[in-house]
């Protein structure tokens, strides 16, 4: 789950800063130097890319909090594969035996 809270904290950074920085290509603050041109194309690529990050955290947001039955069914089937592995070895040593 660390790697989970890593995305989620980098997503989240992602959101903020490129929201910010999209605002500021927007109303052409001085503070973001592009060409004139630009700013317009800018703004639109700084807000598409905040809004990947808003995806991914939320994508890394509802595997953490909400996608807890994906871990039942991986020990279910690790404990069917266990008895599974048991019955066979029982089988083996009564075949020995014989």
């Amino acid at each position: 789950m660390v790697c989970l809270d890593y995305c989620m904290g980098v997503s989240l950074l992602g959101v903020i800063f490129l929201f910010y920085w999209g605002i500021l290509t927007a109303t052409g603050s001085e503070l973001m130097y592009l060409q004139p041109k630009n700013k317009g194309d800018g703004a639109i690529s700084l807000f598409f890319a905040a809004f990947v990050y808003a995806l991914i955290f939320g994508i890394c947001y509802y595997f953490k909090y909400y996608a807890k039955e994906g871990n039942d069914d991986v020990s279910r089937y690790i404990q069917r594969a266990q008895i599974k592995q048991q019955k066979q070895e029982g089988t083996e040593l009564k075949d020995l035996n014989s």
